[in-house]
């Protein structure tokens, strides 16, 4: 799928910009995916990847009303592309239909004015023997967010079972009104390592990573980043701050 302008009109439709499930060896480049699915449905998603594997989704212009959802499948990359004025970015995680979700890039990606980038989450009805089984989110650009109702509460999210997540080489600025990263893995979760990032908060009221449960911070590793901000590194759920 190339070289396609997809715009939607967020008041009238109920479709997703584009859906497809079950394929294999997927090329996705160089799209505009704007304004499809409707806010108010569950048919939300510019793009809706579920149970693909062997996928390269690249240079694309995603913007306008929702995200690019991964729900399932295997060698998943997210590259280069430009999610600019929206409401979540990439929500990605396993489901019972689709099962987990093994070998997930997120590399060189742009994300500006945007409310979400990243949320890893349970997708739909999955349950806790399901999960992303090795994630490498690095060499992004996150800034700007934008703060409203809804969302999830921090511009970086993990609430599902995630094996071996590497966050490295990322640079995450001007980020106030939430934490950068909230971190709340499910049980069955382990090798969570933040580092060599560059990270700047202009809130004193929120943590640049928050750990959400004390699974967080028993598997979590965080190594050689930057950061400038008036509030913590790190904070756990009963606010204890680790500077």
């Amino acid at each position: 799928i190339r070289n396609n302008n997809n715009i939607g009109q967020p008041s009238s439709s109920h479709s997703s910009g584009v859906f497809l499930s079950g394929i294999s060896n997927l090329v996705i480049r160089n799209n505009l995916f704007q304004n499809n699915g409707k806010p108010t449905s569950g048919f939300d998603h510019n793009v809706y990847l579920s149970g693909c594997d062997s996928v390269l989704f690249e240079n694309n212009e995603i913007t306008g009303t929702n995200n690019v959802k991964i729900r399932g499948g295997s060698d998943v990359t997210v590259r280069a592309n430009h999610f600019h004025d929206l409401d979540n970015s990439i929500g990605m995680g396993a489901s019972n239909s689709s099962g987990d979700l093994f070998n997930v890039v997120v590399e060189g990606n742009l994300f500006e004015d945007v409310r979400d980038s990243i949320a890893m989450f349970n997708q739909a009805t999955a349950g806790p023997s399901r999960g992303i089984r090795g994630a490498s989110i690095r060499n992004n650009v996150m800034r700007d967010n934008k703060t409203g109702p809804g969302g999830w509460p921090s511009f970086v999210t993990l609430t599902d079972v995630v094996e071996d997540l590497i966050f490295e080489h990322n640079t995450i600025v001007d980020v106030a009104g939430e934490q950068i990263i909230g971190l709340s893995p499910a049980n069955g979760s382990s090798n969570l390592i933040i580092r060599n990032n560059i990270f700047t908060s202009t809130d004193n009221s929120y943590s640049i990573i928050r750990a959400l449960n004390s699974l967080a911070l028993s598997i979590l590793s965080i190594d050689h980043n930057l950061y400038f901000a008036t509030g913590p590194l790190l904070q756990n759920n009963s606010n204890v701050h680790y500077d």
